[in-house]
């Protein structure tokens, strides 16, 4: 169970990294924004692991599933959008100034989907078709709160995009839908 939350955890982490997050001294982020970019990216990351699995049965989530699994979080990650736009100006800082959210979208996403694609090998595909069960009945939010939860509470060792607020200081996360 530890090293399939852990592989969890991993998968999300690795699908909320970007380049562009990892600047040295970044300003926290509240779990609340956390979640609010691990939703809006989270979709077209999984889109790219997916085209890495292809070995599967077509019965799986990752194959013939796909579309079903994700409806709800491209439902989500729109809805997510604005808020996760304002969390990488924040992070980003001034050199963010000027650009339009609509336009840094499909870039970030594609970046994060190459970027989670990568980290999986085909050798990964059935562990990650394992978790893509077990959360398929828990809203996207929930996941989402829940990999942040577990990245926030995970020992310091890499490097994060970004770091989460201490908890006197968050915002309290959104209630689950």
């Amino acid at each position: 169970m530890r090293k399939m939350m852990s592989a969890t955890i991993a998968l999300w982490a690795g699908m909320a990294a970007t380049t562009a997050l990892a600047a040295e001294a970044t300003p926290c982020v509240t779990e609340a924004e956390a979640q609010s970019v691990l939703l809006a990216i989270a979709p077209d990351a999984i889109r790219a692991v997916a085209q890495k699995c292809t070995s599967l049965p077509e019965t799986a989530t990752l194959r013939g599933g796909l579309a079903t699994f994700l409806a709800p979080y491209d439902v989500a990650a729109t809805g997510a959008w604005p808020l996760a736009s304002q969390v990488l100006a924040k992070i980003a800082g001034p050199e963010m100034k000027g650009i339009d959210p609509a336009t840094m979208r499909p870039m970030l996403t594609a970046m994060v989907g190459a970027m989670a694609a990568d980290k999986v090998k085909p050798a990964d595909c059935v562990m990650v078709e394992r978790i893509l069960t077990y959360i398929a009945p828990m809203p996207p939010a929930n996941v989402a709160g829940l990999a942040i939860f577990a990245a926030a509470s995970s020992p310091k060792g890499g490097k994060a995009p970004f770091s989460i607020c201490p908890a006197a200081t968050a915002a309290k996360p959104p209630a689950s839908k």
